[in-house]
């Protein structure tokens, strides 16, 4: 499966809040470096560059809130996941931000603590919908065959097309790239939702809360589209900090981010990517997303003629879905 670049806008608008935080109460009377970092593989050179300057530029600016007591923030790419796996054994790097499956895939290595996730109201989860026109001749998966699906990736990265794979492998289909005549990945939930309502698409793939959202600003957008089949509540994405690092240290990071939709400039880029607060990590949020990552990975492995139950993917191996 092709990592989006939209999964990556949501790590970096996480990093880049992360870096404009106050970090005085970081470590106290102990001269500090705090190393953040997160996956960007998948960026195209154009893009990459552009993530290099932002970071740069944040630095910069962080500097300048620092204490005494810490030198600065630092911030790294790492291109695959084998590079963080090396960073966070070695020591190179305190925190880290993570797609679910790419913690599910270094889970199995020790040297990570989730500590942190993403939440809208009281929910910490998504839900995935695949919705057509009502007037459609779509009534089940088989029928999105040579479809066009617009799908929504700058928001929840590559979650919802796995799950959208499962699925159609659960059926005895394709993966999606081959089953549908065409799959376009866009930014935002209206640029998937609309072109199906203007019968310029005839399915997309958006979590249910944006296309709640949508139809509250035009109602009509919920009496002629409809939900042909909806995911069970995923968890988009983890902050985590290294394990050995000072239990001090961890609870003041975790304090600081915690309060943070409490200050108008940290609301305000929660915003951006469409969180309210971060709250922390208990292992029940992964429960589901765990569950549809090795059942992926079951019906990978069945498809290709390999053993039945699910392995995991080694850590930094790119997923791949059925339809590559």
């Amino acid at each position: 499966m092709s990592r989006p670049a939209g999964r990556q806008r949501i790590r970096l608008r996480l990093l880049l809040l992360l870096m404009t935080l106050s970090t005085s109460a970081f470590v106290e009377g102990t001269t500090k470096v705090f190393r953040v970092g997160y996956s960007g593989g998948a960026f195209s050179e154009v893009r990459l560059a552009d993530v290099q300057i932002a970071l740069e530029v944040w630095t910069t600016k962080l500097g300048h809130k620092l204490s005494r007591t810490t030198e600065k923030v630092t911030a790294v790419i790492y291109h695959n996941l084998q590079e963080i796996e090396l960073a966070v054994r070695s020591g190179d790097v305190d925190m880290v931000v993570l797609g679910s499956l790419d913690y599910l895939q270094l889970e199995n290595n020790d040297g990570l603590d989730p500590v942190l996730v993403g939440a809208v109201g009281e929910n910490v989860e998504m839900e995935c919908v695949v919705l057509t026109r009502k007037d459609k001749n779509i009534h089940n998966v088989q029928d999105l065959r040579n479809r066009v699906l617009y799908a929504d990736t700058g928001g929840n990265g590559d979650l919802p097309v796995l799950w959208l794979d499962t699925v159609l492998l659960k059926a005895k289909l394709p993966g999606a790239g081959r089953l549908l005549a065409s799959l376009k990945q866009v930014e935002k939930p209206s640029q998937a939702v609309l072109p199906v309502f203007f019968n310029q698409a005839d399915a997309c793939l958006v979590s249910n809360r944006s296309f709640t959202t949508l139809s509250e600003l035009n109602p009509q957008l919920g009496n002629d589209l409809a939900v042909l089949i909806c995911s069970p509540p995923l968890l988009r994405g983890l902050v985590c900090l290294r394990s050995d690092l000072p239990k001090e240290t961890k609870q003041d990071v975790v304090d600081i981010l915690t309060r943070l939709h409490t200050e108008p400039e940290g609301k305000q880029t929660l915003m951006t990517f469409r969180e309210e607060r971060l709250i922390p990590f208990l292992s029940s949020y992964l429960e589901t997303t765990r569950a549809l990552f090795e059942e992926y990975n079951a019906l990978q492995r069945l498809r290709a003629g390999g053993r039945h139950e699910a392995e995991r993917i080694p850590a930094g191996a790119k997923l791949r879905s059925p339809s590559d």
